[in-house]
């Protein structure tokens, strides 16, 4: 298909867009990409690098983060090639196929974002019973949030409920639906991963944020009880410097949820709403202008750089990027430890509670050595100094 039969089934005249703004738009998205690549890499060179991180749960983390990267090759680089050549160069087969890539890719990022939120809801409402099943249910979960979108793409023109019209527009290729049994198809399947993926795991994070401020006193009790126990030499004093101040705790926890919420909410709300008007009526979307367009896309893309910094406020994932760029400075020798095996703690304080204490049992104790630097620790802190030295 030549460019004229192109350009008369666009929405806009892609000749009429001045060169700056389209310039200025794959300078962007050219940002979006970079930051995104780098982001994720970090994070996969991370849990490569440190056995601490290679937890169940990091199965949902990573298959987000492949999600991003193949959102970045096979969307945001033609995106990025069309708007710089003032119109689409791939073909008509080309067209048709990022199309269906568009709308999977959205579907599979909201679905996998709800896998992460359930892990984390799970690990906090259920900590005990969720660890038996927690491999076998993320696999199924991540699997099928990366299956299920292609199918719910593909399958209005495999089962010939609607023909599909692509045409090209900046920067992706727009579907129209011909029949009601079209966009009604569209509008569920879009608005049912929007609230799977989106407003759900919103409400279940302003949940989790909420449990956690209401528990931190309790934490800390639980804390001192699995701690004294089991040495002496651990005291009071030790513990609770061990742990930030209340200000401290109340802003990293804030500015996580701000975080999450601009993720999840901000970026995602106006893309949701883009893609109803287009399946509902291609022709009223097209009346939107075209710079409108461009920031709501922009929007949803810089979404993708965001995911790193919210998994980055995972306290393991902090302190083992400290330790790969030899920032890890600390006086008290237990801190690390403290840090890292923070959940086994307050797994083992619950043993404490329900163990017979009276009955001289040390069943479910903490012992000192779980809190001793390791040979591994001192490795790492030497390495560290190493670095430090050479880089000085």
């Amino acid at each position: 298909m030549d460019s004229d039969n192109w350009s008369n089934d666009s929405c806009y005249d892609l000749q009429e867009v001045p060169r700056a703004a389209l310039a200025v738009h794959a300078l962007l998205v050219s940002v979006v990409i970079a930051a995104t690549l780098a982001g994720n890499g970090l994070i996969l060179l991370l849990v490569a690098k440190f056995k601490v991180l290679r937890s169940r749960s990091v199965v949902a983390k990573l298959s987000l983060t492949c999600v991003d990267v193949l959102w970045c090759l096979c969307y945001h680089a033609p995106a990025l090639v069309s708007a710089s050549a003032s119109g689409w160069v791939f073909g008509e087969l080309g067209c048709s196929a990022f199309g269906l890539l568009s709308v999977q890719f959205l579907l599979t990022r909201w679905l996998v974002l709800a896998v992460v939120c359930i892990d984390r809801f799970s690990n906090v409402r259920f900590p005990f019973s969720y660890a038996k099943y927690s491999k076998f249910l993320l696999v199924v979960l991540t699997v099928t949030a990366l299956i299920l979108p292609f199918l719910l793409a593909v399958f209005p023109v495999i089962s010939g409920l609607s023909r599909e019209e692509f045409r090209p527009n900046i920067p992706t290729c727009l579907y129209g639906c011909e029949t009601s049994a079209c966009r009604l198809y569209y509008g569920i399947v879009v608005s049912s991963s929007f609230v799977i993926g989106v407003v759900i795991p919103t409400v279940l994070y302003v949940w989790l944020y909420r449990r956690a401020r209401s528990l931190r006193p309790t934490a800390v009790v639980l804390g001192k009880m699995a701690l004294q126990p089991a040495t002496g030499l651990i005291t009071n004093h030790t513990l609770l410097s061990s742990h930030p101040d209340k200000w401290s705790r109340d802003i990293h926890s804030y500015l996580t949820l701000i975080l999450i919420l601009v993720t999840f909410v901000v970026t995602s709300l106006p893309a949701y709403v883009s893609q109803i008007v287009r399946s509902a009526n291609v022709e009223a979307w097209c009346q939107i202008p075209i710079y409108i367009h461009f920031i709501i896309q922009l929007v949803f893309l810089s979404s993708t750089a965001l995911d790193p910094l919210v998994i980055m406020r995972d306290r393991d994932f902090r302190q083992c990027l400290k330790h790969m760029f030899c920032c890890w400075k600390t006086v008290n020798p237990y801190h690390e430890n403290l840090s890292l095996h923070s959940t086994n703690i307050r797994r083992q304080s619950v043993d404490i509670l329900s163990s017979p204490l009276s009955n001289g049992s040390n069943e479910g104790l903490v012992s000192l050595q779980d809190f001793t630097p390791t040979s591994n620790h001192i490795q790492t802190q030497t390495d560290c100094d190493h670095h430090q030295t050479t880089f000085l």
